[in-house]
């Protein structure tokens, strides 16, 4: 058979192809390809309202938080074309050639989704391309004729092999571990890159959280001028699905899978801990705290970040208010004197420290070697003239389950003398971090199962809630009970105090706090 030979020409008919030896075979496979691709013209990319807003954004940082069948993909492959090409036509493009960074949560979708869709829709010829596998069963490098390339990497790569990377381009398909993110970040650093980072991606799934921290709540509250977020659903998209797409969906999807698949919020919203807290019930104007109303000094120090506190304080009806956040870098004793002048405003009854400040990190005088922070801070406490102290939280104080439901009863809300409605746990209004750690705080869908699947226990998601641990600190030595019961045990009041006098008025309760 005749390579050359018109295949609109040829009869395929069964006898026709029974009599073709394994060559033959092979060549009429090729020409039909050929033809194929001669007479499938490449498709023009078109936009829909979401994707065009997305693609004209010049933040650093572009997020797209959307229902399935929006095109978040599509608009990803082409933001990398164009950027391989230097061809973006918003935005200026980086030197050529240069490296886009695709994320995937399965390294499958690198042939699937991505390599599939160029050859369905052929909005760059895949042909033209080089595709390496580098010894893997799917492609993890692909390189354009003028030396730009796309390389995949997966979620469930070691840490280390994400450092020392730079790139122009980082591309997110569907929200990432935070670490990923931090160490690509730390990547775009080489001059005339322009580079940006886009998410894309359904918001659900264990790493949405401190994306719904750090990516969209500081773009929803203008905290950071880099990032910009987009939400779009299904309904965006309708000129490109079939449509009874969502009708299907309406039948056997939950009402929050609806929220999520369809409109795109944030699905581990459903999951918060404490879901009865309300920012208008729970948050209130900021006021000048008297000074004769008690307050409590909650803290949470670390070693690789900063350190931080809480000063809960009590009115009148043992209402609790967080009345300040306190977060400091400093280190060893001038973060102590830092906390305690912060102090200064206040009648702080009492103190407590989660017990890793009770680690002996720091370098000690004479004899004693080392101190740990809690010994640190109350040593400088002596020597600034204060009377606040904090002593290490005990291991019950820490458990979760019972402080859980504690800060719940708190949260309750009931009628006042007044009728009206309000919470007994009150936040100040700029106390932004710990009202984020409330509305963030959630339950880990892959944490307590025992692995016959059976004794499944709830866990919260170990995420970075600082703030809170701090407040549930604070919870837990009952401070609506402040003056009438002891705060410390007698062990602990002698360790962590120069007499007894420091917490309580001679062993008597003490009375509360009045104007």
């Amino acid at each position: 058979m005749k390579k050359n030979r018109p295949i609109k020409d040829l009869i395929l008919t069964r006898e026709f192809l029974e009599q073709l030896d394994p060559a033959e075979l092979a060549d009429l496979v090729e020409l039909a390809e050929e033809t194929e691709k001669q007479n499938s013209p490449d498709l023009v990319y078109v936009e829909n309202p979401v994707q065009a807003k997305f693609h004209r954004s010049q933040a650093f940082i572009r997020a797209l938080f959307s229902g399935n069948g929006v095109g978040k993909t599509t608009a990803c492959i082409n933001e990398a074309i164009w950027t391989s090409l230097g061809t973006h036509p918003y935005r200026p493009t980086s030197r050529i050639p240069n490296t886009t960074i695709i994320v995937l949560d399965d390294p499958a979708k690198a042939d699937t989704v991505y390599l599939s869709q160029l050859k369905k829709k052929r909005w760059y010829d895949p042909n033209n391309l080089e595709k390496l596998k580098h010894g893997r069963s799917h492609t993890v490098e692909i390189i354009f004729p003028n030396g730009s390339n796309w390389v995949f990497m997966t979620h469930e790569m070691l840490e280390d092999k994400w450092e020392s990377i730079e790139c122009a381009a980082v591309i997110f398909d569907e929200p990432p571990p935070r670490f990923i993110y931090i160490a690509l970040l730390r990547g775009m650093r080489e001059k005339d890159m322009k580079p940006w980072i886009a998410f894309a991606g359904t918001p659900r799934g264990r790493n949405s959280p401190w994306m719904y921290r750090e990516i969209y709540r500081p773009w929803k509250f203008a905290q950071d001028p880099d990032i910009e977020c987009f939400f779009g659903t299904t309904f965006d998209n309708l000129m490109n699905l079939d449509p009874e797409t969502i009708e299907r969906w309406k039948k056997r999807y939950t009402e929050q899978e609806l929220k999520t698949r369809v409109y795109g919020e944030f699905e581990f919203l459903s999951g918060r801990i404490f879901d009865t807290f309300f920012r208008d019930h729970h948050v209130e104007e900021s006021f000048v705290w008297p000074k004769s109303w008690p307050v409590i000094l909650a803290m949470d120090p670390h070693l690789r970040k900063n350190h931080v506190a809480v000063l809960l304080g009590i009115d009148r009806d043992k209402e609790i208010h967080v009345i300040r956040e306190l977060e400091t870098s400093l280190a060893g004793k001038k973060a102590a004197e830092f906390f305690i002048r912060a102090c200064e405003p206040y009648s702080v009854k009492a103190g407590i420290c989660d017990n890793f400040g009770s680690i002996k990190m720091y370098e000690g005088k004479g004899k004693e070697k080392r101190k740990s922070f809690i010994d640190l801070f109350n040593d400088t406490s002596r020597e600034m003239g204060s009377k606040v102290r904090i002593r290490p939280t005990t291991n019950k104080e820490k458990k979760d389950d019972e402080w859980i439901e504690d800060m719940r009863d708190w949260l309750r809300v009931e009628a006042d003398r007044s009728g009206q409605e309000r919470g007994r746990f009150h936040i100040f209004e700029d106390c932004i971090k710990t009202i984020d750690n409330f509305e963030s705080y959630v339950w880990d869908e892959h944490r307590g199962a025992a692995a016959d699947g059976k004794d499944i226990k709830e866990e919260p998601l170990g995420t970075d809630c600082d703030y809170l641990m701090c407040v549930k600190y604070g919870i837990s030595i009952k401070p609506d009970k402040l003056g009438e019961d002891k705060i410390f045990s007698g062990k602990l009041r002698r360790r962590y105090a120069n007499s007894p006098r420091e917490y309580e008025s001679d062993g008597k309760p003490r009375p509360w706090s009045k104007d």
